[in-house]
């Protein structure tokens, strides 16, 4: 049965307890004693005994808002209180996308990498698309036209902005830099931060009418005191960001590096996990696990669209000795979990043995066994010298009763296995094993 409400007094409840009740409260013996003799205000017991009086349930009136403007009757607000809207008074709007699938208009976006990946660069390589109303690289549509806002703490602008700008061919007339310096009326200076400044990045912003896109580099440089690894904190400072974001529409791309530990690939961007879990769109960029040269940009998270395949890239060096992104044609299917399979010993290994292979067969095709032999020597294993095998394409090749490796292009002229003391590049064997005896206290 449903329950009937009424307005009368609950019977077993203070009368002061209840909203709207008329009933008169009256003191116990004791309470009334003790304010008969002074020892306490009438107001003070009748709140210890029957405790504060509830709010009144009467609806209250609408404030007029600052501007003049009555607000919608579906809102109830006072000073330092947030307001309450129904969706019939919200506006519908669609969702626009600067990178479509990648990074939302109105919105924060997150790149993540370890250093020498090309964030930076990326940032540069996005700015020219924007400025230049081009197309982007994987899905054929063109960039909203307008202004990129660069904000800067590693870089420059003079001698490697500016270049890497004029390398990738940026409308630099649409590009702004906002300085990370705060000029302090007492003539001294301070670091920009997003904490206590969000108010003048919002004047600054402001007077750049075609504002498409702001990029920070690194997010951690313009936190000020916030401690970045507490999740409220990082929340209430990108709060901010993220409402300057939205009434203006524009994108905010910040860049972070990676920790040093273990997890998930969420869990290994630097800083409180509010950095990744405040923006909408997250990617992490990472080396190709089959091919040292190539980057990739895989997708860590995508709350505002489907998730989107990654994309390679290759940095490569202008006519003017610069280094520019080059986009590769079509998705990459990889998972970020792959991005980061190896971990830094191993990826170290990895080049190692990389560098190690590139520089025997640099002369000239060598015999497969003196090879094997060599990196067993060296301290490859099998396995190891088979990946980098695979990663620089060598041709393996039969000539006669011999095995031949060489690069792509080389002709096979087989270098004799070892077979006494020289291993080439290793120098003597026989003396090699002397020195490492002596030191080692003799055999």
């Amino acid at each position: 049965m449903r329950r009937i409400r009424t307005n009368r007094c609950t019977p077993g409840i203070y009368p002061a307890r209840v909203a709207g009740c008329s009933v008169k409260r009256e003191l116990s013996p004791e309470y009334q004693a003790a304010v008969n003799l002074g020892v306490i205000s009438k107001e003070a017991a009748e709140r210890e005994q029957f405790g504060p009086p509830r709010a009144s349930s009467k609806p209250t009136a609408v404030p007029e808002d600052v501007s003049g403007e009555s607000r919608p009757q579906n809102t109830r607000r006072k000073a330092g209180l947030p307001a309450l809207t129904r969706f019939t008074d919200i506006q519908r709007r669609k969702l626009e996308w600067l990178w479509p699938g990648r990074i939302p208009m109105g919105k924060i976006s997150v790149i993540a990498g370890d250093p020498g990946f090309g964030k930076s660069l990326l940032s540069i390589a996005m700015a020219a698309t924007v400025t230049n109303e081009a197309k982007w690289p994987d899905c054929g549509e063109y960039a909203p036209f307008g202004s990129v806002v660069l904000l800067s703490a590693e870089d420059d602008d003079g001698d490697t902005i500016k270049p890497r700008l004029m390398s990738a061919q940026a409308d630099e007339s649409k590009v702004l830099s906002l300085s990370p310096i705060i000029d302090l009326p007492n003539g001294k200076k301070r670091g920009f931060s997003l904490d206590t400044d969000l108010d003048k990045l919002t004047q600054a912003l402001d007077t750049v009418d075609d504002l498409k896109l702001l990029v920070i580099d690194p997010i951690s440089a313009f936190m000020g005191s916030v401690d970045s690894h507490n999740v409220a904190d990082v929340r209430g400072v990108l709060a901010g960001l993220s409402e300057l974001a939205q009434r203006r529409q524009f994108a905010v791309l910040y860049i972070t590096h990676l920790n040093k530990g273990k997890g998930t690939p969420m869990s290994r961007v630097s800083g409180s996990g509010a950095f990744v879990a405040a923006a909408r769109s997250a990617m992490l960029v990472g080396r190709d696990p089959t091919d040292p040269d190539r980057r990739i940009i895989a997708m860590l998270k995508a709350n505002l669209s489907k998730e989107s395949s990654g994309i390679a890239y290759r940095i490569r060096t202008s006519e003017s000795g610069l280094p520019v992104i080059e986009w590769e044609p079509g998705p990459v299917d990889i998972a970020p979990e792959d991005l980061l399979s190896l971990d830094t010993g191993v990826r170290r290994l990895r080049d190692d043995i990389i560098e190690w292979l590139k520089s025997q067969l640099a002369n000239g095709p060598v015999d497969a066994l003196h090879i094997e032999q060599s990196a067993n020597f060296a301290g490859f294993s099998e396995r190891t010298l088979n990946r980098a095998k695979k990663e620089l394409k060598v041709v393996s090749r039969r000539e006669g009763k011999a095995w031949c490796w060489q690069l792509p292009g080389q002709d096979c002229q087989p270098t004799p296995p070892i077979k006494g003391g020289n291993l080439g590049n290793l120098g003597n064997l026989d003396s090699n094993i002397a020195n490492i005896a002596n030191k080692s206290g003799g055999v």
